[in-house]
């Protein structure tokens, strides 16, 4: 192992970190509407929903740009699954515009 080369599993870690945003934001806002439906605050959805995408996509938006200008193939498989994964953030959040929120609007 060369003495630059960062460990196997932060950079892993790194390349697949939008699969990991992109998982967390679908739990989170899914988890949360199926709560704000059966407990009766269906009006606080679509913030929640929101304001969850946004920093999930300033966050995905923040790891790409850090390994932007790399040459390596980690730097960019990490842009590339990023990029991929603010546009599944952004599909799901398009719902909103659609779709009622727990059936009613």
């Amino acid at each position: 192992m060369n003495a630059q080369e960062p460990p196997f599993g932060s950079t892993t870690l790194r390349m697949f970190s939008g699969a990991i945003i992109w998982a967390a934001h679908f739990v989170s806002i899914y988890a949360f509407t199926a709560l704000a439906c059966t407990r009766g605050f269906e009006s606080a959805a679509p913030w929640v929903i929101a304001i969850a995408t946004v920093i999930a996509v300033v966050v995905a938006i923040t790891i790409a740009r850090a390994s932007w200008r790399q040459p390596r193939l980690a730097d960019w498989m990490t842009v590339s699954v990023n990029a991929i994964a603010i546009v599944a953030i952004l599909f799901e959040a398009l719902a909103l515009l659609w779709v009622p929120v727990c059936g009613t609007r």
